[in-house]
């Protein structure tokens, strides 16, 4: 949990019931995932770079 204040995220709403839209707690959740790539397919990444480099320069 961070409190939004400390990051300057000041805005908030007052609700008519009285309460505030966002609380000054929040918590954030991330979802990630990665795949680490197989070295030959960063050789062949390499080699198109490279050909559209090639292709690209004039």
């Amino acid at each position: 949990m961070i409190n939004r204040k400390d990051f300057g995220i000041t805005y908030n709403a007052v609700l008519e019931t009285g309460g505030v839209m966002i609380s000054e707690q929040v918590t954030l959740e991330f979802d990630l995932s990665a795949v680490k790539a197989a070295a030959d397919l960063q050789g062949h990444f390499r080699q198109a770079v490279t050909a559209w480099r090639l292709r690209s320069s004039p």
